[in-house]
């Protein structure tokens, strides 16, 4: 690990605040010093969060041609996406999809 990492996760460890000058050096990494901070930074996470991963799933009660004009949903029709069409689900639909998620 590089020295500069290796403070920064001193600083971040022990609850101090980073400073701009380091900030600034974190948006600059490229290459190896990049690679080091993000190997600490997982180091971090695994210290506090742990490695488990936490999933959410959702399901999808109506589908296709939403009036809504949302950049990132793919089922806007004001896209030109090949989403699947159907109406609201029921209830029964709906229940039995939460409870195969």
């Amino acid at each position: 690990m590089n020295t500069f990492t290796a403070e920064l996760l001193e600083k971040v460890a022990t609850g101090s605040a980073i400073s701009e000058a380091d900030a600034l050096q974190i948006l600059q990494a490229q290459g190896s010093g990049f690679t080091w901070l993000m190997a600490g930074a997982q180091q971090l996470k695994e210290t506090h969060c742990g490695t488990a991963v936490d999933l959410c799933s959702i399901i999808n009660a109506k589908s296709g041609r939403c009036a809504e004009n949302c950049a990132f949903c793919a089922q806007s029709a004001h896209h030109q996406s090949q989403t699947e069409v159907y109406p609201l689900k029921s209830v029964a639909e709906i229940v039995a999809g939460a409870r195969q998620a």
